[in-house]
């Protein structure tokens, strides 16, 4: 469609479609992106409520958005003339499930890039939007001791982070490593000695806290979702990284594997991000920059303004609604 023919998007209604712990902080950080733009009427809605005062407040000029969980209540909306916009924030993990979703969306908004690539093979128009910062909630701040550790890993306890933090045992005595995770359960796989503190997953504005205090932050992709609900493989594999924009805009200083090259897209390789490429070439990395305080400091505040120029939720909106105004 060319640009003249493009959507005059004034109103958007804003499908609050449930989700915790993360979903959920991307969907209040997205909803404040939205909330700053000039000239549009945003409204939320519950999923399970598209009556009388959703159908009055759509008009043509109306997206209707729908961030993660894609929900099965606003199955009939496109059939009626609705722009329906859903934002898969799953990427690469659960395509199997989309197949069923597609008819229903004018609009695939997803976070990865295998994906785009996948829904553009699906013939349903397609944007690529990785995940985004809420600067807000993730910032820079001093913290207590109480916070404070050599080496902090965050996240759900999936394969690839199980196999890097057993490979730290190695360091038992040497550093203060802290986890925040989910499915702490798998800690009882391996060793777990060297590790000084355990924390199940905490509320966001406490986790962030702890971000600040890390020295050093590992930032270890998910690999696939290892339960038999879901499968034991992804139907494809995921190349944009899910994770380094929202703790870079802490100013935290991350080493992330490299499995996820795509990265170097977003941020400078040895400048603004640190990879590493095994077990052996992380514990080097961990010795080398918890001695080089000030190398790990510049790097870190690289990635910060970097994220702060590009890669808020704020700009995320900003190209995603010049997108929805050209092919819609």
């Amino acid at each position: 469609m060319k640009e003249d023919d493009g959507m005059d998007i004034k109103k958007i209604a804003f499908i609050n479609s449930g989700g915790v712990y993360s979903h959920q902080v991307n969907r209040e950080g997205l909803w404040k992106a939205f909330d700053k733009l000039e000239n549009i009427e945003l409204k939320e809605f519950s999923d399970k409520d598209l009556g009388q005062e959703f159908k009055q407040f759509c008009d043509i000029n109306t997206i209707v958005f729908n961030p993660y969980p894609l929900s099965p209540h606003i199955r009939n909306l496109k059939s009626q003339g609705y722009k329906v916009v859903g934002y898969d924030q799953e990427g690469a993990y659960e395509l199997k499930n989309r197949n069923n979703d597609i008819p229903y969306y004018t609009l695939m908004v997803t976070v990865d890039k295998a994906a785009w690539e996948w829904y553009s093979s699906k013939s349903i128009l397609s944007y690529h939007m990785p995940l985004g910062a809420d600067q807000e909630l993730y910032k820079p701040m001093k913290v207590g001791p109480e916070f404070q550790s050599d080496i902090l890993l965050v996240g759900v306890l999936f394969n690839l982070r199980v196999y890097y933090l057993s490979s730290l045992g190695r360091l038992k005595g040497k550093y203060k490593i802290r986890v925040i995770c989910g499915w702490q359960e798998r800690l009882a796989t391996f060793n777990s000695s060297h590790i000084s503190h355990v924390h199940v997953q905490l509320p966001f504005e406490e986790t962030i806290k702890y971000i600040n205090g890390a020295g050093i932050l590992l930032t270890i992709n998910r690999d696939y979702h290892p339960t038999p609900e879901m499968g034991d493989k992804n139907i494809i594999t995921a190349k944009t990284p899910g994770r380094y924009y929202q703790e870079a805009a802490c100013q935290a200083f991350q080493l992330m594997d490299d499995t996820r090259p795509e990265i170097y897209d977003y941020f400078e390789k040895d400048k603004e991000i640190i990879t590493f490429k095994s077990s052996k070439d992380l514990i080097e990395k961990i010795d080398y920059y918890s001695e080089n305080v000030r190398d790990r400091t510049k790097i870190a505040k690289a990635a910060y303004l970097r994220t702060m120029r590009d890669h808020t939720w704020d700009k995320r909106v900003d190209r995603l609604m010049d997108f929805m105004r050209k092919m819609l």
